[in-house]
């Protein structure tokens, strides 16, 4: 055998152990970028390395953080959430309040651009310093959940994690002093995965639960099927929610066609006067997972589901049909359609002049049947295409009276008549006793 013969023979093998190799250092690799990714994660008591961090400043400016010799607060959170924003205005009184004795750094979860839009669109007003996506600082305090606080001492040592509605006046007085305040620690369940993690330990063919707020975990909704089953899993929801995924209304039920026979409806729905969220999401959440046949109807799946809810929370919740004054919109005569164009409603705005255009009168059933002041609305005009609106109403969509008048020059009528319509109704049985027996 020559050598040319040779080391053709021979190459099949060498490309072979190259190719192991070449997988080995990558395995190596691989396991190294993970293993140091594992040790960035900060542990409690640890020093936070200085960071240089660049604020969305006009023009963009860049401070030192943590600042030494100062208590920091770092908190993360979404520029996107109203109810957020509202709580980063608190937080940025407590700032004023405590000036020049405690530092604190926001970070965004979006982008630097697209954060910015969200303030802009918001008008709010902080003085805070606030940065964007910072991955850095994330990697050293792993989370998913958004408010999440990091508390770090003079030292610039990590504390503690909490939800944002335990930074107070209160907790920072004493956080100022070098002790650290009894709150909550928050911990996010980042080995939870909806749809394959689940709240019951053991796997059952046939099963349904009601358990309570699952910390650490963001709100999560998810239907799978096998062979055999059709499972469903909703995490950390409010109860009002829950029953409107029972009743297949998931985005929402018509304000006006709710019927509250409970002591506190609060309960039940987040209170819209409310600005901190997580209290109330801890106290007032759950989650609710079953497994059921696969030929069991969907229909029959979200009734077990309301029941279930039912019995765990001691409470009625049905659909029922009752009779009651509406107000009926009707065709006076033809209907003009819309000339067509983008959809787009100014129905949110603090405005008198409510315009709608390229849309069906459902979108304006909707924000009307939204205000528990009005009676309900129903459609009796027979008219299935899109409109072009303006109507002129200077009390908003309260003022009955003005919307007649707005209506009728598009030929659409308006008249209270009684009729059978579907209520959402809840009932707690101790609120009947105590109503019916005073």
């Amino acid at each position: 055998m020559n050598d040319k013969h040779r080391i053709g023979y021979l190459w099949p093998f060498f490309r072979r152990y190259n190719l192991i190799k070449l997988l080995v250092l990558l395995l190596v690799v691989v396991s190294y970028s993970k293993k140091a990714k594992a040790q960035q994660a900060l542990a409690k008591a640890s020093t936070l390395p200085q960071q240089e961090i660049t604020l969305l400043s006009n023009p963009a400016s860049s401070i030192s953080f943590p600042e030494k010799k100062k208590p920091c607060l770092l908190v993360f959170w979404n520029a996107s959430c109203k109810t957020t924003q509202k709580q980063m205005q608190l937080l940025d009184s407590l700032q004023e309040q405590f000036s020049g004795q405690l530092h604190i750094l926001t970070v965004t979860a979006e982008e630097g651009e697209i954060a910015k839009q969200w303030l802009q669109k918001s008008q709010i007003k902080l003085n805070l310093p606030i940065a964007a996506a910072h991955n850095n600082l994330k990697q050293y305090f792993p989370h998913q959940l958004h408010p999440h606080v990091v508390w770090l001492n003079q030292e610039g040592q990590f504390q503690a994690t909490s939800a944002l509605d335990y930074v107070t006046a209160a907790h920072l007085k004493t956080f100022i002093t070098g002790k650290m305040p009894l709150i909550p620690q928050k911990e996010d369940r980042i080995d939870f995965k909806p749809g394959k993690s689940t709240l019951l330990r053991e796997k059952l063919k046939s099963y349904s639960m009601v358990a309570p707020y699952l910390p650490g975990v963001e709100p999560a909704f998810k239907v799978w099927k096998d062979s055999n089953t059709v499972y469903t899993q909703v995490i950390n929801f409010s109860s009002y929610t829950l029953y409107l995924m029972a009743i297949n209304k998931f985005l929402g039920y018509p304000a006006n066609q709710i019927i509250w026979e409970v002591a506190d409806r609060n309960h039940y729905q987040f209170p819209k006067e409310k600005i901190n969220q997580d209290s109330w999401k801890r106290a007032h959440s759950y989650c609710y997972e079953s497994a059921m046949p696969l030929h069991l109807p969907a229909s029959a799946r979200l009734d077990k589901m309301r029941q279930d809810l039912n019995t765990a929370l001691n409470v009625d919740v049905r659909l029922e049909q009752r009779k009651t004054k509406v107000w009926r919109l009707h065709a006076l005569g033809a209907i003009q359609a819309s000339a067509g164009g983008k959809a787009y409603n100014n129905f949110e705005q603090d405005t008198a002049l409510k315009q709608m255009r390229n849309a069906g009168l459902e979108a304006l059933l909707y924000e009307l049947n939204q205000r528990e002041e009005n009676l309900p609305f129903i459609d009796e005009t027979a008219f299935s295409g899109k409109l072009d609106l303006d109507l002129y109403l200077p009390k908003g969509f309260i003022d009955s009276q003005a919307l007649i008048i707005a209506l009728r020059k598009y030929h659409i009528g308006m008249e209270q008549v009684e009729r059978e319509i579907p209520f959402l109704v809840f009932t707690e049985s101790n609120y009947l006793t105590n109503h019916l027996n005073p």
